[in-house]
């Protein structure tokens, strides 16, 4: 939405489609999660059983999709919460890197179970789908409320439970939704991080078995690249590109603009 696709499209002789959001926003909606139309698409057919695909990004988001004898459908989806966006502020803070690579410092350190129930108090948490959050909410002022922790890696550990409990929170909110237990499939940076992903599946055991999306030919770090190619496409087959039981919106519109070349 911040691109000048105009000048892309002439400066690579490629049309260009953007700015994705706002048709979901003109009939109500949130003009996010975008990546849910996707999801089915590229997971919804691939189970028997029902599946929720997880994006660990600075922000977290699920998509819900329900299957039966009518096919594969999105029931919801949201972002859960931050995802590594307070880890990799907080570590960027303490020049320690960009991240915590592969979640070795968390795994160093023990959870400050006091400052785990103040962040994870947070009303978002409690709040009802359809929803989205980002950088307005969770930011360094959150992390600025707990300045005088001193032991970096149970800070950096505490953080990281933030992530993963509020994911499993995100899911719990489907049950009566899904049928339990379920495929857990993840994608984005934080798959990556084996200490998140050792802990998810810890957290999740018995309601999911977590699995990278890099199973299902659709690499980690691609997943969101291939949604908006996904989105594209629709936008060429004037076929709506947006799921109202994810955005709020009111109807089904079909997303982007156009700028040729």
């Amino acid at each position: 939405q911040l691109l000048d696709a105009p000048l892309l499209a002439q400066r690579t002789g490629i049309p260009v489609i953007n700015n994705f959001r706002s048709a979901d926003m003109a009939v109500g909606g949130q003009g996010a999660p975008l990546v849910p139309y996707a999801d089915l698409r590229l997971f919804g057919n691939l189970f028997s059983e029902d599946c929720v695909v997880l994006n660990v990004g600075g922000m977290a988001n699920i998509t819900a999709i329900h299957k039966d004898k009518e096919g594969a459908k999105v029931i919801c989806a949201f972002d859960t919460g931050p995802g590594n966006v307070l880890i990799d502020s907080y570590i960027q803070s303490k020049n320690l890197g960009k991240y915590d690579s592969d979640g070795k410092l968390a795994s160093s350190g023990k959870s400050i179970k006091s400052i785990l129930d103040i962040m994870m108090s947070d009303p978002y948490f409690k709040m009802p789908y359809p929803k989205s959050t980002g950088r307005e909410h969770f930011n360094n002022s959150i992390l600025g409320l707990f300045s005088d922790v001193s032991n970096v890696a149970d800070f950096v550990s505490t953080l990281l439970d933030v992530t993963v409990l509020s994911i499993s929170e995100g899911i719990s909110l489907l049950k009566g939704k899904l049928d339990f237990p379920c495929k857990l499939i993840i994608a984005g940076g934080g798959a990556k991080n084996a200490e998140l992903v050792r802990r998810l599946d810890e957290c999740l055991k018995g309601v999911c078995t977590v699995q990278k999306s890099d199973a299902y030919n659709v690499p980690v770090m691609a997943r969101e690249a291939m949604a908006f190619a996904v989105l594209g496409f629709a936008f060429v087959q004037r076929q709506a590109g947006n799921v109202p039981s994810a955005t709020g919106a009111k109807k089904e519109v079909i997303l982007g603009q156009l700028s040729p070349v």
